[in-house]
Order: structure tokens, then C-alpha cells, then sequence
């Protein structure tokens, strides 16, 4: 869980809690080390050893391995100090496939890192780099192929005030969207019609394989497509045939709900319609495993590019359920900068919504001011198979900051990284040992250096953990309106009774913060995050015939669902909603809306703070950006 926001808690009762644990008693340390800088290309090997996905993980995750006869990439996220010498960038074996004002993201071939990296590395202008995947490109292709305690809240269902998204598009980029389901067809002269303008899925090799689609917005250095793109015809096509043969496009079912509570039709059953019933759809399917792994995340950016192309005139709301712990917990990762630069305030007609995460109750971070040798700063945790740390310091000089490891825990030789654009210091720890860890941290002046640290893969002991600055990447991308989630309903229909539903067997408060919903504040104390609070827990949400995971209803066609997944997608509707009535605002004036039309209550507090950021999208919300649109 702590690894994909993309990821829903389905059981009609959790789990539940873990057992606690003791702390460790305090034991002897180990000799005091220091963290060395590296240089950028020691760097970049370094992250391409480490994990398919730095920043945004998914369960299920591995090191992309190449298809037969392909060849396997790194991509790389590039700032430049200015817009011209980002389009100037021209190193032909590491090419752009997408570039936004100082930013582009390359395609590095894994076995040329150490002669391509170099020549990436002196090109004019460029600021830094960041490692955002590592992908197994397909072979080139071959040559002419083509009990009720308490009301559920009212929430938007079938739109509002006469607005139902019609003229709107939808984009989810999730783990796909099952286009044979009811709500997702419309019927037109007795034959059923797709409601999805496109489905993208990048993890498809079926046009380069001459199975039909058509060629993916990007292709691989070698020529493959990044995936298949299905248009609407071909997807009406599929659907009036006697037999499909473009088959399934969610294994997960993830995608499919997300769409369903944005913009499904209600057609397998009205009870369940979604906000924007009548706005039109684009899926990006960036994953392709049915436990939820997102393995294609690092295409957000080339995928935004594509959907700002394809939607013309059309307004467009980007609606993105995933996410990831890793990183700096700031918004100023290359890729929220480049998100940033995609989606400026003055943008008319298009908006961005990310979902904070799902780690508001997990021991993953802990805050720390560090003091002397002789009262230092203490990390203890529990760490799994592969765990790893992040420690990220306030400062750009760590020439007296010192690390000695607890009795029983080896720490690794420690390299730092110093980030140009906010001069902090990363030091990341893997190798950490399978178990019971620990380490301090102080300076040998005694200076009060700040540092917070992230545990991938295990949990911090309750001595040290902090439960904030939890919101996940890109989530924490300014631009972004970034989502939390409260308990609107803790109803369900199943096997042909309404049933309660319990989240670790611990009644829901209706109206409350999830227990899960991610945290801020950022990094960045300039920024609020999360936005806004909306309705995430929990739906009955739209679910392939032929996904494994989650608790269906009576009719198989909905499945138990929540999270700040969910209610990412809401706010997608509420936003298509609102641009049907006015399709020239402003993302800065839709970002405003919303902000200043969140209610309070005696759950949110005082507003804006960083549970409820500027406060809860509920009913009244909703009526009074409606009314504001007048």
C-alpha cells in the first residue's frame, strides 16, 4: 500500500492493525561515517542500479526487462536554464520525446551510460538531471507492419444544475479502462458505441506485433511504438463484433473505476452513476500487471503533451490516481517542474488533479533537528527484503554531519547528491538488512541541521516517526490540484443485502478525514498541500468481468472502492462540470474556485492547514463554484 496511491483498500473489513512492537532497547554504535558528493554521471549509475521507478513505484514493480530482440532504456528527466537550449539539446543516441519550456524527458540506452551519459551530461545549458524509469523497449518493428452509523453524504451523482461534462474530455491515466463495460457504451441505432475518444495503452505491443491498433503518440529510440493507441472507431468496431480482438485493456480494474466515478453513465446500473456522465473519455493505460504495478508512469509527461494536442479546442481534465514516497517531498522533482511548465495559471480550458496518497497512517517518514554527539538524533525502524532510507538535509554541506549505525545494523558506504536548484543535500541508504535497524545522526559542531527521512519498505518506530509531509509525488507538484480524501458512505450491497463496511473493523465517522488520506505540509512551505478534501470513501465504482481483485456487488459490475484514488476522479468531474458551463477559465481561476469555495466544519479546523488543506469539497462546496459560474 504504501507504495501505489493507485492501489484501493477493497474489503468489506480490514485487516487488522499490526501488533506493536517494543522499542528496541538502546545498544552500542557503531564508528561514525560520512556521507562523500558524487558527481552527476557516478550518480546516474548509481540510480540506474537501484529501482525501475525512483520517485514513483508501484506493487508489483521490477526492473523492466526487454522484450525479445529489444533493447532497454533509462529515462531521464532534464532541466536547462533556458527554453533554448533545451530545444537545442541534440544528442542523437538519447533523444527527447517530449519538451515543455526548460524541460525534456530522453530515452538513455542502459548499455551506453557511460559514453551517451557523458555526452548528455556537457550538453549547453544543462542544470540537472533526474533518473525517472527504466524501461525494456519491444524489437523494432518489423518493416510495411502496421449498519449504518451514520447518512452517507450527499455527493454529485449524474451532474448538477443542468451540467452533465458534455463537451468536456476526461483523461484517465491509471492501470487502464475497461471500454466493454455498460458505463462506458453508448447505444446508438440499436448498436452499442464507445464513449472513449482514445485509449492509449503503453503496454501493448499489439500494433507493432500487425495485431491492429494504431502507432502510439512516442516511440522508442529503436523505432518500437510505446504501446498501441485504440481511437474510437476501432474500439466501436471491437465492440459490434461477433469475437474482440483488442481484448482486455484493465487486468487490475483500478483505471476502470477511476473513470467510472468521474464520468461512468450509470448504465449497468443508475444508482451509480458518476459526476460527469456525459463528458467524453481518453484512457492512458501506464500499467499492465493485475496486482496494480504502474511500471509506465514516467510517460505522464509525454502523455499530457498528447491529450493538450489531441483535445484542441475541447476543455481537458488530467485525472492521476498514483504516485510515490520517494523523493524530496517538495513539488521540485524535473518532472513536477516539467508538469508545472504544462499547466501554467493562465492555461484556459485545461486542469491537472493528483491524488495525495494513502500513507496518512504509515510510520514512513520522521522529522529530525540534529544535535550533538552527545544528544544525537535517533532513527529506529523495521525494515523489509530491499528496504532502503532517504535522508534529505537542509542544507547543501554535510561536511559536519556525522552517521554511526546501531549494534546489529551495517550501513553502507553513504553518497550524497546535492540538488542545484534547491542546494539541499540526498543521501539514500539501501542495503539497510532484512529487520530491527537503527542509526543517529548529529554534527559534530552541534549545529541545528534539519533532515527528514523516508523509510521505502518498512516502517519507523513509533519513537521517531512523524506522521506529516506525506503527500507523494507528483502530488506535490505546485501547479497540480492535489487531492485528499474523507468518509462519505460506509455502505455496500452485497450478495443482495446492504452491509456496513468497516475499515479495520473500526466504525466510520462520516464526514471525517480517511485514516489513510495523505498528509502535508510540503517541503516547500510555500505551498499548500493537499488542495482540497473530496468524497473517497466508499464508492460502489465500475470493475472489469475479468479483473481478480476487490469485493464486487450483487450485480458484478461495481466493486468496493476508495481511496484518495477515488476521490481524485471526483474532483476531475466537479472540474469537467464546471468547464462545460465556462470553457475559457483559467486553471489559476478553477484552482481558485475550489479553494475558495471548500467548506469547514468541525473536522476540517481552522483552513487551510495540512490535513484538509483549503478544506472539504462536499455538496455545498460544489453548489456554491456552481453558483459562482452564474
Amino acid at each position: 500500500m504504501r507504495a501505489l496511491v493507485a492501489l484501493c483498500l477493497s474489503a468489506v473489513v480490514l485487516p487488522a492493525f499490526a501488533q506493536q512492537r517494543k522499542p528496541a532497547a538502546r545498544a552500542r554504535l557503531g564508528p561514525v561515517v560520512s556521507a562523500t558528493s558524487v558527481g552527476r554521471l557516478d550518480w546516474l549509475r548509481v540510480a540506474a542500479s537501484r529501482v525501475a521507478r525512483p520517485g514513483v513505484k508501484a506493487a508489483g514493480d521490477a526492473p523492466s526487462a526487454p522484450a525479445q530482440g529489444g533493447e532497454t532504456f533509462l529515462v531521464l528527466n532534464l532541466e536547462f536554464d533556458t527554453p533554448a537550449n533545451c530545444l537545442a539539446y541534440a544528442v542523437a543516441e538519447a533523444p527527447a520525446f517530449t519538451q515543455v519550456d526548460r524541460f525534456a524527458d530522453v530515452f538513455l540506452p542502459l548499455s551506453k551510460i557511460a559514453t551517451v551519459g557523458a555526452a548528455i551530461e556537457k550538453s549547453a545549458g544543462l542544470v540537472r538531471f533526474e533518473v525517472a524509469g527504466r524501461v525494456g523497449a519491444s524489437p523494432p518493428p518489423v518493416a510495411g507492419k502496421a449498519a449504518v452509523r451514520g447518512e452517507p453524504d450527499k455527493i454529485v451523482r449524474g451532474g448538477i444544475s443542468g451540467l452533465t461534462g458534455k463537451g468536456v474530455i476526461v483523461a484517465v491515466v491509471d492501470s487502464g479502462v475497461d471500454f466493454r463495460h455498460q458505463d462506458f457504451i453508448r447505444i446508438e441505432n440499436g448498436k452499442p458505441v464507445s464513449r472513449l475518444l482514445y485509449l492509449w495503452d503503453t503496454t501493448s505491443p499489439d500494433f507493432d506485433a500487425g495485431k491492429g491498433g494504431s502507432a502510439a503518440p512516442i516511440r522508442y529510440p529503436n523505432g518500437a511504438s510505446v504501446g498501441t493507441l485504440f481511437t474510437r472507431d476501432q474500439l466501436t468496431a471491437d465492440l459490434q463484433a461477433a469475437s474482440s480482438a483488442i481484448g482486455d485493456r484493465d487486468l487490475n480494474g483500478h483505471g476502470t473505476s477511476c473513470a467510472g466515478i468521474a464520468a461512468g453513465s450509470g448504465g449497468a446500473d443508475r444508482r451509480h452513476i458518476g459526476v460527469a456522465p456525459d463528458a467524453d473519455i481518453i484512457g492512458v493505460r501506464i500499467g499492465g500487471t493485475p496486482a496494480g504495478g504502474l511500471e509506465n508512469s514516467w510517460v505522464l509527461n509525454a502523455a499530457c503533451a498528447w491529450l493538450d494536442k489531441v483535445a484542441g479546442s475541447q476543455p481537458l481534465v488530467v485525472s492521476c490516481s498514483f504516485g510515490g514516497q520517494n523523493g524530496r517531498h517538495d513539488g521540485r522533482s524535473i518532472e513536477e517542474q516539467q508538469l508545472n511548465a504544462r499547466f501554467p495559471a493562465g492555461l484556459a480550458g485545461r486542469a491537472i488533479c493528483v491524488a495525495a496518497g494513502n500513507e496518512g497512517s504509515d510510520a514512513i517518514h520522521a522529522d529530525l533537528t540534529l544535535g550533538t554527539a552527545a544528544k544525537p538524533s535517533e532513527l529506529k525502524w523495521k525494515a523489509g527484503e530491499g528496504a532502503s532510507l532517504s535522508l534529505i538535509f537542509d542544507t547543501d554541506d554535510l561536511s559536519d554531519v556525522r552517521f554511526r549505525a546501531a549494534a546489529g545494523t551495517t550501513l553502507p558506504k553513504l553518497s550524497a547528491k546535492v540538488d542545484s536548484a534547491t542546494k539541499q543535500a540526498l543521501v539514500p541508504v539501501a542495503g539497510m538488512g532484512k529487520g530491527d535497524g537503527g542509526m543517529v545522526i548529529f554534527t559534530a559542531s552541534g549545529s541545528a541541521v534539519k533532515c527528514d527521512a523516508y523509510i521505502d519498505g518498512g516502517e519507523f518506530d513509533k519513537t521517531c516517526a512523524a506522521y506529516s509531509k506525506l503527500v507523494g509525488r507528483p502530488g506535490t507538484a505546485a501547479a497540480a490540484i492535489t487531492v485528499g480524501s474523507y468518509d462519505w458512505n460506509d455502505r455496500f450491497e452485497k450478495d443482495g443485502n446492504q452491509v456496513t463496511v468497516s475499515p479495520g473493523g473500526v466504525a466510520m465517522a462520516i464526514g471525517s478525514l480517511s485514516s489513510y488520506s495523505s498528509v502535508g505540509p510540503s517541503r516547500d512551505s510555500s505551498v499548500v498541500k493537499p488542495d482540497i478534501v473530496a468524497p473517497g470513501q466508499f464508492y460502489s465504482a465500475p470493475v472489469p468481468l475479468n479483473a481478480t481483485k476487490g469485493t464486487r456487488d450483487t450485480s458484478n459490475k461495481y466493486q468496493l472502492f476508495n481511496g484518495t484514488s477515488a476521490a481524485t476522479p471526483y474532483v476531475s468531474g466537479i472540474i469537467a462540470l464546471v468547464f462545460q458551463k465556462k470553457p475559457g477559465l483559467t486553471f489559476g481561476e478553477v484552482k481558485r474556485l475550489i479553494h475558495t469555495s471548500a467548506s469547514s466544519d468541525s473536522f476540517t479546523g481552522a483552513l487551510p492547514n495540512p490535513k484538509w488543506g483549503y478544506g472539504k469539497l462536499d455538496l455545498a462546496a460544489v453548489r456554491t463554484i456552481i453558483g459562482a459560474l452564474q
